[in-house]
């Protein structure tokens, strides 16, 4: 555990795992360039990208490359099984597939790199960046919140650069810039098109707690949603005080904020309407479906 300026980081590491404890510790200490270096290293070759921004503890990518699994039962509506059989198909190449879980709660960390090691030995391509998503490079507050919704008995799901209420711990975590991100995503070198029977996909599943509201922004006056994404879902949150919308912690008022996301998911469905944009679709969805996952990884 290390303190800095009054806000704690937690390096979690268990000598009992298979994880060597050196890459878990390699993964905290790496720079914002040593992330964007490896998303371009990880994604070479992948036909298709899923990028989870706000992972939680990896979930999604579980129902990607596990399905089966994670069945639709009369308990768990589960939106993401019939999604991802839609756009990546029931019977989907796993081995054209290539996913990247932002998140930078590092009480997570252990949990994601076991994740990343364990997929690995599969041949399924996860790579896990102990990273926010911003608008901006460099380091954020985020509080744990854990009394929120009781939120530290559902996988601190309220984890947040917004405080409420009853938060005990906060952390300085590191943020990755959204156009950076999706640099490397478009400049990835694509295996050879001749053996795969559709265009390329590259879907973002966004859950980043009030995040949304200064990337989606960025992403929308660079032409990031128009010219780099197929498909991305997303959950807003409103629910916060107050709500940043840049990297200048300029907020909106309390009533501003939702008008501040109808004019954002205009903007995104005007843009996924638009002939000339490769946006197909913009959907929200909040799936907490196998909150506690359940099923062992293996």
């Amino acid at each position: 555990r290390q303190s800095r300026r009054g806000a704690t980081t937690l390096l979690v590491c268990d000598q009992n795992l298979l994880i060597d404890c050196k890459v878990v510790r390699m993964m905290h200490n790496m720079s914002a360039h040593q992330a964007l270096a490896s998303i371009t290293e990880h994604l070479n070759g992948c036909h298709n990208v899923f990028l989870d921004m706000g992972a939680n503890i990896g979930m999604h990518a579980r129902f990607l490359f596990e399905p089966g699994r994670y069945p639709r039962t009369w308990y768990w509506e589960h939106p993401y099984a019939e999604l991802f059989d839609r756009i990546f198909g029931q019977n989907r190449n796993l081995s054209a597939l290539c996913t990247v879980e932002f998140e930078p709660n590092p009480r997570h960390e252990k949990r994601l790199t076991e994740l990343q090691h364990v997929y690995a030995g599969h041949g399924w391509k996860v790579l896990y960046l102990p990273f926010g998503v911003s608008d901006h490079h460099g380091v954020s507050n985020f509080h744990l919140n854990e009394f929120a919704s009781n939120s530290s008995a559902n996988e601190d799901y309220a984890f947040s650069m917004y405080e409420k209420s009853g938060s005990t711990k906060s952390f300085r975590l590191k943020m990755l810039d959204v156009q950076d991100i999706m640099r490397r995503v478009g400049s990835r070198l694509l295996p050879d098109t001749a053996s795969q029977r559709s265009p390329p996909i590259v879907m973002i599943k966004m859950d980043i707690e009030g995040g949304e509201f200064s990337v989606i922004p960025q992403m929308l006056t660079h032409g990031v949603l128009c010219h780099q994404v197929d498909y991305i879902t997303m959950e807003f949150h409103t629910h916060w005080n107050t709500t940043m919308v840049s990297s200048q912690d300029t907020r909106l008022a309390p009533d501003d904020v939702r008008p501040f996301r109808d004019a954002l998911m205009h903007m995104m469905h005007a843009t996924s309407l638009d002939r000339s944009c490769r946006l197909k679709e913009v959907l929200t969805i909040d799936d907490e479906s196998y909150i506690h996952d359940g099923q062992p990884l293996e």
